[in-house]
């Protein structure tokens, strides 16, 4: 059985796809994030806050 390796323009193609499908997803995700009624927060492997979101400051009155 042979097997067909991909030309580098496949290869180029597909990792410029893949950039292009992340970059949307982070954005629909940041988006999610920054209009969401819920407090929401992203920590490190530390417990260190990363992100909080708008909505802990009108909740809570704190400013993050």
């Amino acid at each position: 059985m042979m097997a067909i390796k991909p030309t580098t323009e496949a290869l180029e193609k597909r990792v410029k796809d893949l950039e292009k499908a992340l970059a949307e997803s982070e954005n629909r995700f940041r988006v999610l994030l920054q209009n969401s009624s819920d407090i929401q927060a992203i920590l490190d492997e530390n417990g260190v806050e990363r992100f909080i979101s708008n909505s802990m400051e009108t909740i809570t009155g704190y400013s993050p």
